[in-house]
């Protein structure tokens, strides 16, 4: 099929906004022979990579992102990819370069408490959550984290604070108003889960909810999400 862009920087950058990173990747190496020099290809390039589930191949495209400019939004990329390759500590190291460069910046933050909580390091991330959410309280990904921190430590009614907060911050952050609703009826509050549930079937989600004897199952996307005992309340 004819390209009106074909292997050049805007068609390479059109393909990674539509999701299709096969084509991205080879648009952008085509281009970087052409030009070398740019750090936008080479990190864009890198988070084609990424996006891919080649880590490891998109480490050395934001090293020289980098090199040609050096930028947090580089070393954030960086990190992200040393974490999604197994390296968490030079994930750790880029991530706090990121931060240095650029302190009004809530993700390389966020993305080291990711990196402590990937470590094991649950208190450490915990007390980090705390500290970006003093400084950024409508950080959804942190409110939503710190809720399972809370939750591990069997502080329920500070976990569901915080998924609530969550939500409410970022309505269509899903994996905190997943996280809301798997909290309701493990809590057996049905009736407080159903809205959340008619969000999602609203946004476009299938969702089935079956409820026979004596037990619920909610299905999403055709996966089933929670199955336990149902109590009947609503």
């Amino acid at each position: 099929m004819f390209s009106l862009f074909g292997n050049t920087k805007e068609g390479a950058a059109k393909a990674l906004r539509e999701g299709d990173f096969a084509t991205a990747i080879r648009r952008y190496r085509k281009a970087l022979e052409k030009d070398g020099n740019d750090h936008e290809m080479h990190h864009d390039l890198g988070i084609a990579l990424l996006e891919s589930g080649a880590a490891a191949e998109a480490v050395p495209c934001f090293e020289r992102a980098n090199a040609i400019r050096d930028h947090a939004i580089h070393w954030n990329s960086l990190g992200r990819a040393h974490l999604a390759a197994g390296n968490p500590a030079a994930a750790a190291a880029a991530f706090a370069t990121a931060r240095q460069k650029d302190p009004g910046d809530p993700k390389p933050w966020y993305n080291q408490t990711v990196c402590l909580r990937a470590q094991g390091k649950s208190d450490a991330a915990f007390e980090e959550l705390k500290a970006l959410l003093a400084r950024f309280p409508d950080h959804a990904g942190a409110r939503n984290d710190l809720g399972c921190l809370y939750e591990e430590r069997n502080e329920k009614d500070r976990a569901q604070g915080e998924f609530d907060c969550a939500v409410k911050a970022n309505p269509n952050y899903a994996p905190a108003r997943l996280n809301l609703i798997r909290f309701l009826c493990e809590s057996q509050r049905f009736p407080d889960a159903q809205p959340h549930l008619e969000f999602l079937a609203a946004a476009g989600a299938k969702v089935e909810v079956a409820a026979k004897d004596g037990r619920v199952r909610i299905t999403i996307n055709g996966r089933v999400f929670y199955e336990g005992v149902y109590s009947g309340g609503g």
